[in-house]
């Protein structure tokens, strides 16, 4: 793939790009809906990416191919494609940083799927903030890269955590990540399954995190993490909650009850796998 994003950039633009990126896709082992709680999490970057190849340009602004979709994003129409908003977004939140950026030019070519819950849209963003970090020099370690790309999901309506953005640029081949997303910091878990496999099963149905329930989840489990707090004014995060809490806030409904549960008891089961894991169970 990435040969074929070099050659479908020389047939584009008529000329060599100045770096090539591959971006990958994540799934996540154990840890759903943890990462914006600050909990533990386990992803994993996986073998299907995105490819951007890139150059700056001498004049004009700014313009992408996707060559998958045969669409183009222009800086400067009135009209662009729906994906482009990534892409405008991480080049609008640059220039509010005041990092350098100049015209660029891209070719955007992936075999991974869109929608498929596999972090395609961090991919996106990542590949090209990471691309653009070299073209510049803006010397951004990977936790601003990832925290950025955050920051674009957020400035498009999805209120996601860091563990997409992570993954997508911490990833090392036969290892999952143990990412403790209170302090953004990670250990490398080997992965040695033996005759067992993790295998990912596409449904068919495709999702946008900024039309999905998301953003529904993530306000009520903290609505109820404000009310415990209110009660238990040590509790900072879910971390420092335990069953007995939740059961003895009773203003709590019952939907809070449940996520707040299922919050404590999935935090333990990503420490759990990771043992298991490095025991080779």
């Amino acid at each position: 793939m990435e040969a074929a994003a070099r050659s479908n950039f020389q047939t584009t633009f008529s000329s060599d790009p100045q770096i090539v990126i591959k971006a990958p896709g994540r799934i996540n082992v154990i840890g759903e809906h943890i990462d914006y709680h600050l909990g533990y999490v386990m992803p994993a970057a996986i073998d299907q990416a995105i490819y951007l190849a890139l150059s700056t340009r001498s004049t004009g602004s700014s313009r992408f191919y996707s060559a998958d979709l045969e669409e183009w994003y222009e800086a400067d129409a009135e009209e662009n494609p729906g994906w482009s908003d990534y892409v405008q977004t991480v080049f609008t939140i640059a220039k509010e940083n005041e990092l350098e950026v100049a015209p660029v030019e891209g070719v955007i070519i992936a075999d991974l799927p869109v929608g498929a819950g596999l972090s395609s849209s961090a991919a996106l963003c990542c590949g090209l903030i990471f691309g653009l970090d070299q073209l510049f020099g803006w010397n951004l370690d990977r936790v601003e890269m990832a925290e950025f790309g955050q920051a674009v999901e957020h400035r498009l309506g999805a209120l996601v955590g860091l563990m997409d953005q992570y993954a997508v640029l911490h990833g090392k081949q036969d290892h999952v990540l143990k990412l403790d997303c209170q302090s953004n910091e990670h250990v490398y878990i080997s992965v040695n399954l033996g005759h067992y496999e993790f295998v990912l099963l596409h449904s068919g149905v495709s999702h946008a995190l900024v039309e999905s329930a998301y953003n529904d989840r993530r306000a009520a489990s903290e609505a109820g993490l404000a009310m415990i707090h209110a009660q238990y004014a040590q509790v900072k995060t879910y971390r420092d909650v335990s069953k007995e809490m939740v059961d003895r806030t009773h203003v709590l409904t019952q939907e809070q009850t449940d996520l707040a549960h299922y919050i404590i008891e999935e935090i333990d089961r990503v420490s759990e796998a990771s043992t298991c894991l490095q025991e080779g169970e």
